[in-house]
């Protein structure tokens, strides 16, 4: 180990002869760097003090954060809450009408006394922006639109590209569409049509502006597989539909509306509408011309369906279930465009647990109803 000489004088060390005449220097140097030291130590605890008071900033932050989502949270509990409340009571109230009616010959309930009442939001409700969403080829869409020789040639109307039909700019797209979190997406490519291909939607500033169709963009195709041709104009043709049901403010879900055109493909062999281009070109031409009227008509229709589903819940879950459907689909003998409506919204809910029962009544509904304004004409 190396003996090293001390650097620190002791009281017997004497000093070289230079070293008297260093010492002010010395001394300077050393309240220099005192006082740089001192200067170094208030900075650092200035920084420190900075850096605290940041933290407090954050951590103050994440806190009123943590509050804002919990008054959040603590209002839709309480909005839920009332909804469920109110839609309850006309439930009670319809139920106990029809136990008050002599009692039905014949004729099980549509649906089980445990069937949980689908409870929706009104019009509008969500603000929040349409997420970007991955689009499926444009140029296999091209090639496929010009095989299928589909019309029109060029975008036209709400026809806004190969399997693309535009969106009503006040459609609740998160109602109707995506779904809390996206579960009604996830719902409807889980199943829904073919896997091949794909459902999604062109976004313009946050909004939805367009629905597009397509072979799926993960998965490789060919362009010359007749098979996906067939399967993908098949959903176009469907989707059509369901936009132009949405263009006339109808308040149905595409997952529900798809999802019920699939059974009735199979159970009743129920076909494609081939003249539903045109009929959705007029309806788009008519919408066009008075949006504000279009979206007044969509929100009205939503909130019929509010106030509707409780009551028609209530006759879902008691015997004679079509019959009494029907009494209340009269209720508005004079109004012919609330009595479609009614069914409409009668046949949307009970679909959802027996698609083929729904859709007879719809069918044998529809046809009384032409039949009395073929009558008064």
């Amino acid at each position: 180990m190396l003996n090293l000489p001390s650097l620190i004088p002791t009281a017997g060390t004497k000093t070289a002869p230079g070293t008297a005449a260093q010492t002010p220097f010395r001394a300077r140097q050393q309240a220099s760097a005192s006082r740089q030291h001192t200067r170094n130590l208030e900075a650092g605890m200035a920084g420190v003090a900075r850096v605290t008071s940041l933290l407090k900033e954050v951590q103050l932050g994440e806190n009123e954060k943590r509050e804002v989502l919990k008054e959040a949270a603590t209002k839709q509990a309480e909005a839920e809450a009332r909804k469920l409340q109110t839609s309850q009571t006309i439930f009670d109230a319809e139920k106990l009408r029809l136990e008050a009616l002599p009692k039905p010959a014949s004729g099980n309930a549509a649906i089980a006394e445990d069937v949980q009442m689908p409870l929706r939001d009104p019009y509008m409700t969500s603000n929040e922006s349409a997420p970007a969403a991955r689009l499926p080829s444009l140029e296999l869409r091209e090639k496929i639109w010009k095989s299928l020789q589909l019309q029109p040639v060029s975008p036209q109307g709400p026809i806004v590209g190969p399997f693309a039909v535009a969106l009503p700019s006040w459609i609740d797209f998160h109602d109707l569409i995506f779904g809390p979190r996206g579960s009604l997406v996830t719902k409807l490519r889980s199943g829904m049509y073919n896997r091949d291909l794909h459902v999604s939607w062109a976004v313009d500033k946050g909004r939805a502006v367009a629905l597009v169709v397509g072979p799926h963009p993960e998965f490789t195709h060919s362009a010359e597989n007749r098979n996906l041709w067939k399967e993908l104009r098949n959903l176009w043709l469907k989707v059509l539909e369901w936009v132009l049901l949405a263009c006339q403010g109808n308040p149905f879900r595409l997952v529900d509306f798809l999802g019920d055109y699939q059974i009735l493909e199979i159970e009743v062999n129920l076909l494609l509408d081939s003249e539903i281009l045109g009929r959705l070109m007029e309806a788009w031409e008519k919408l066009s011309t008075d949006p504000v009227q279009s979206s007044a008509m969509a929100a009205a229709k939503k909130a019929n369906l509010i106030a509707w589903t409780p009551r028609i819940f209530a006759m879902l879950k008691y015997p004679g279930t079509p019959l009494l459907l029907h009494s209340w689909v009269h209720e508005c003998w004079e109004n012919r465009d609330e009595m479609k409506e009614r069914v409409g919204v009668a046949r949307y809910l009970w679909s959802q647990h027996d698609h083929v029962a729904a859709f007879i009544w719809q069918r044998q509904m529809m046809d009384e109803i032409k039949a009395y304004e073929e009558y008064q004409t």
